[in-house]
C-alpha cells in the first residue's frame, strides 16, 4: 500500500493547516497523498490549494489516482458523509479523528504517524471488514433508494402525539410500537443515537440490525436486534 487519499472536512479543518501537515508527515514516512476536499464546498469555500500537491475533485479523479486507501480527516459525520457518497468505491478506508469525540475513527493525531510507519515497514498488517449498511425505499416519496450506514430513524416530526409503528421482518408481522419513533440501526450506528434512546453497542464485526423505539409509550417496548439471516 502506497496511494493515499486524504478526505478533508473544512468543517473540522478550516484551513486545511492539519490536512497539510498530515499530508507531509505522511510523505515523509514514503507514501504517495493526494487531497479530497468535501464536494459540496469546493465552489462555496476559499480553500487554500497548493502547487505541487494532486486534489481529486470527483470520484473519476480517485479512480485515475490509483488511490489504496481513503483517510478521512474529521470526525463521525465525516467518515459517515464519505461512505455515503463513495460506498460504491472498492477502497477501504479509514478514519483519522480530528474532533473532540469520535467513535468511528480508529486513528487520532497522536498515533497515525506511528501506525503508519510500521505499516510501510511491515511491523504490522491491517484487515479490512465490511461493514453492513442500510437502504430505505419510501412508497411515492422518492424515486431511489436512500442509503446510511449508520442508522435511519422513522420519527413523529411536528406532530404532537405519538405514532403507530408496524414493524414487518421479511414480511412477517412483528409487532405495533406506540411510540414517538423507531430507530434502525446497525453496527457502527449502534454507539449513536440508538446509543442515546437506550439501545445495545453491537461489535463493529457485527451485521445485526438494531430496532429501537424512541420513547415508547409501552413498558414491554424495548430494543431488539435483528439477526441478518
Amino acid at each position: 500500500m502506497n496511494k493515499l487519499l486524504l478526505y478533508a472536512s473544512l468543517l473540522k479543518d478550516v484551513k486545511l493547516a492539519k490536512t497539510y501537515e498530515i499530508r507531509s508527515k505522511l510523505i515523509e514516512i514514503g507514501y504517495e497523498v493526494s487531497i479530497m476536499v468535501n464536494e459540496e464546498v469546493y465552489s462555496d469555500q476559499e480553500i487554500d490549494f497548493r502547487e505541487n500537491i494532486n486534489y481529486c475533485k470527483n470520484r473519476d479523479d480517485i479512480a485515475k489516482s490509483g488511490i489504496e486507501l481513503v483517510i478521512v480527516v474529521g470526525g463521525d459525520g465525516s467518515l459517515i458523509g464519505y461512505c455515503r457518497k463513495f460506498r460504491d468505491l472498492d477502497i477501504p478506508i479509514v478514519g483519522l479523528n480530528i474532533g473532540t469525540l469520535g467513535f468511528l475513527p480508529e486513528l487520532s493525531l497522536a498515533n497515525y504517524e506511528r501506525t503508519f510507519r510500521d505499516l510501510k515497514e511491515g511491523k504490522i498488517d491491517y484487515v479490512v471488514q465490511e461493514k453492513t449498511g442500510l437502504y430505505v425505499e419510501c412508497e411515492d416519496e422518492f424515486e431511489e433508494r436512500l442509503f446510511a450506514v449508520n442508522e435511519c430513524t422513522i420519527a413523529r416530526g411536528f406532530q404532537a402525539r405519538i405514532i403507530d409503528i408496524e414493524i414487518y421482518i421479511n414480511g412477517i408481522y412483528l409487532d405495533t410500537f406506540n411510540a414517538d419513533g423507531m430507530i434502525v440501526g446497525t453496527a457502527t450506528g449502534s454507539t449513536g443515537y440508538s446509543l442515546s434512546a437506550g439501545g445495545p453497542i453491537l461489535l463493529p464485526t457485527s451485521t445485526d440490525v438494531i430496532l429501537t423505539p424512541i420513547c415508547p409509550h409501552q413498558l414491554s417496548a424495548r430494543p431488539i436486534v435483528v439477526t441478518k439471516d
